[in-house]
């Protein structure tokens, strides 16, 4: 079922606050990413678009390093979706496209009679000067969180629009759609967590899976089944396409928005309190600064090892032993941070230790890489 859902329609919502995702009319100059489950070890397929031939507005022909090909491409602007037929020397495919934002979405692929589901996509403007179609393992760019062990999700409703999946019509009845933010909180140690999914009254196992142009959240419950599509607008939000099948009922809610947070409230205790001191000197004022721009953006969910433009390369632990500040050294060392990092200059962690609680800081780098 949940696979069926992926090639459903998408129709614009007449009257309601949140239309469907524009479908582009042509895809002109740009290029598209196709990438598959990461467990099927399959290098992505990106598709180039040259201009249009004259007389053809729909189909491209392009001769490639690769492959040669003619690729048609037929939107369907009022369900939301769009499809390719590919057409070339030992390659017959046909790719239907269900888009969940103006740029990616997800995929259902038949190349040489062969099905492939669970695929995502992304589309992205200016295709190289290299043209060409069908070239293999390309990618896009595009940034994802390689895993949310220790970190939480929360998807927010309040401006997303779904409804019911109608299986002999194989349609969806939209409308809008409200609930509270369903909460997925991920295990320390891995791509597992359980989410909270309020107004359903149950709680699921969740697998984060991370796919190249987006990732994929597989939900598993009792009585509850689904999966959530996320695309990253940058590594701790976006926008996200969620649907689930429960007592025989299946669900579709697209144009959700969803942040990745850490689970540990501490983090945002310290940073609270590192806002209220006034330190002295000039020196001290630059950590404080660094610090209080890197530790909300990893509370967000960016990495620990995140590195600020025009910061010569420190990262947060580099400026914490700088400050001296025993609670969030051991805070980042629990948490992951490199122990090894270097600065621009070559600087270690070790070289920026000072202050009043240099040696405490110093015993704390030292047990955890005894630990190691």
């Amino acid at each position: 079922m949940l696979k069926t859902l992926y090639m459903l329609a998408l129709p614009v919502l007449s009257g309601a606050a949140f239309a469907a995702p524009a479908v582009p009319s042509d895809l002109n100059g740009r290029k598209i990413q196709f990438s598959y489950p990461t467990s099927w070890k399959f290098t992505p397929l990106l598709i180039h678009f040259g201009e249009a031939e004259p007389g053809r507005p729909d189909t491209y022909t392009v001769q490639g390093e690769d492959r040669s090909c003619e690729v048609t491409y037929s939107p369907d602007a009022a369900a939301g979706k769009a499809r390719l037929s590919v057409n070339g020397k030992g390659d017959k495919a046909t790719i239907c496209m269900s888009f969940i934002t103006d740029v990616c979405g997800t995929a259902h692929m038949k190349w040489n009679g062969a099905d492939y589901y669970d695929l995502t996509f992304r589309l992205a403007d200016d295709a190289d000067r290299r043209d060409y179609l069908c070239r293999m393992g390309d990618p896009v760019g595009d940034v994802m969180p390689p895993t949310l062990a220790g970190k939480v999700l929360e998807i927010d409703f309040s401006g997303a629009f779904g409804g019911e999946f109608n299986p002999e019509t194989q349609k969806v009845d939209y409308r809008e759609w409200r609930s509270a933010p369903w909460v997925v909180k991920f295990h320390p140690s891995g791509q597992g967590g359980t989410a909270e999914l309020p107004g359903l009254n149950t709680t699921v196992s969740v697998y984060y899976e991370p796919m190249g142009c987006g990732a994929m959240l597989s939900l598993k419950g009792q009585s509850l089944t689904g999966q959530i599509t996320l695309d990253f607008a940058d590594s701790g939000s976006g926008l996200a396409r969620v649907e689930w099948e429960k007592d025989g009922a299946a669900r579709v809610v697209c144009s959700a928005r969803f942040v990745i947070r850490h689970e540990d409230e501490t983090l945002q205790q310290l940073i609270s309190s590192l806002e209220k001191v006034e330190y002295r000197t000039a020196v001290e004022r630059l950590y404080q600064k660094r610090l209080l721009t890197l530790l909300p953006q990893i509370v967000q969910g960016a990495s620990v090892d995140t590195v600020l433009p025009n910061a010569n390369g420190t990262t947060a632990l580099h400026n914490a032993c700088g400050l001296s500040h025993v609670e969030i050294v051991q805070w980042l060392v629990e948490h992951g941070a490199d122990l090894n990092a270097r600065t621009a200059k070559g600087a270690a962690v070790d070289d920026c230790i000072g202050g009043p609680n240099a040696g405490t800081i110093r015993a704390i780098l030292r047990k955890a890489r005894n630990s190691k």
